[in-house]
């Protein structure tokens, strides 16, 4: 009986160990799992983080790449916009450099003929009326008429009588003082509102017809004469002057060939003559005159011209006088660079300001 007890005790205790030995094989492969799964989520996130990582990475170089290319671009338009811009705005300052513009005739004084100025009868060079005009500081105009010997102020129309002259043929002014130059080469000086003032002789080496121009240049009265000497007025006499620059012009087989001080041009002389009217620091202004058939005064189409000191042409006006009926006079360019043209018709003495243009096309020989 003690013996079957044993068998039964020990028989359950086997069991017993037996169930033990289960639990814990199965509490050990659970740890093993619950190891395992940590390591495996460990893995999974540190996975995933990584991947996240350079995810963020790749964006954050995607989209500074992206804004990096946009702000490039967008400089490069800018600059494309600019640089466009700049050649358009070049291109549109040369072509209106390179725009054609006539000259311009701005009336700026009239006389009426048979009220306020009078012809004689005749054509051309042998009507007596007006022979030269003038153009003071304050803009006033006086004109010298040769048939009523008179200097008609032309803004105001007063009038002097000029019986001390012999016939007038040139004239300059000062303020309301008038220079009048007569074939009997003698200069009367004359103020406007005053009358006769005195007489000069001209030096005894020239006459009228070798005076090409009179002026007044720094409070004097000035004499350029044909062969391009000066003379100004001193005191009582004329003297020939060293202190305003003299220029000469001469033509040789078809140049003509202008110096000015140190400065030199050549410019085509074909079938012209040519007056040399003044110069400033940009160029020097010369009248070509060349014949036309069908003029009253049977002589001219006038051009004034711009060139620069490299013998270019800068400007020019070309000017008809098919509707003149007195001989046309010069026209007049003063240092400040103003040009004024005097026209005679058969109603009208009309004097112009002048603005020079590039594209003036001369009628000569039109058919």
């Amino acid at each position: 009986m003690k013996k079957l007890i044993i068998i039964i005790l020990t028989l359950l205790l086997s069991l017993t160990l037996a169930a033990c030995s289960e639990a814990l094989e199965a509490n050990e492969s659970t740890d093993n799992f619950s190891v395992q799964s940590s390591a495996v989520n460990i893995d999974t996130e540190q996975s995933f983080t990584a991947a996240s990582g350079e995810s963020i990475t790749e964006e954050t170089s995607n989209e500074t790449s992206k804004e990096t290319s946009e702000e490039t671009s967008e400089e490069t338009s800018k600059e494309t916009s600019e640089e466009t811009s700049t050649e358009e705005s070049s291109e549109e300052t040369s072509e209106v450099s390179e725009e054609p513009r006539l000259s311009k005739l701005e009336l700026v004084a009239s006389l009426k003929v048979g009220e306020d100025i009078l012809y004689t009868d005749g054509i051309g060079c042998l009507i007596e009326g007006p022979q030269s005009y003038c153009v003071n500081d304050n803009g006033h105009i006086y004109i010298v008429s040769g048939y009523e010997r008179k200097i008609i102020c032309m803004n105001d129309k007063k009038n002097i009588s000029i019986n001390e002259c012999g016939y007038p043929c040139n004239i300059a002014c000062d303020g309301d003082t008038v220079y009048v130059l007569d074939l009997s080469n003698n200069v009367c000086e004359y103020d406007i509102n005053k009358g006769f003032i005195r007489k000069f002789a001209l030096p005894g080496e020239i006459t009228y017809l070798a005076v090409h121009k009179m002026d007044v240049v720094n409070g004097k009265l000035t004499l350029r004469t044909s062969g391009y000497d000066i003379y100004t007025l001193e005191e009582h006499e004329f003297i020939k002057s060293q202190d305003i620059a003299a220029f000469i012009g001469h033509k040789t087989d078809n140049i003509i060939t202008i110096n000015i001080n140190d400065k030199s041009i050549s410019i085509d002389g074909t079938n012209i003559g040519f007056n040399v009217l003044g110069y400033d620091d940009t160029g020097i202004y010369v009248e070509e005159l060349e014949e036309i058939s069908d003029s009253y005064v049977l002589i001219i189409e006038t051009s004034v011209k711009k060139y620069d000191y490299k013998s270019n042409l800068l400007e020019y006006a070309i000017f008809d006088f098919n509707d003149c009926k007195a001989y046309p006079l010069y026209p007049i360019v003063y240092a400040d660079g103003d040009i004024y043209l005097m026209k005679c018709t058969a109603e009208t003495v009309d004097v112009y300001t002048v603005t020079l243009g590039n594209a003036d096309v001369s009628h000569l020989y039109d058919s």
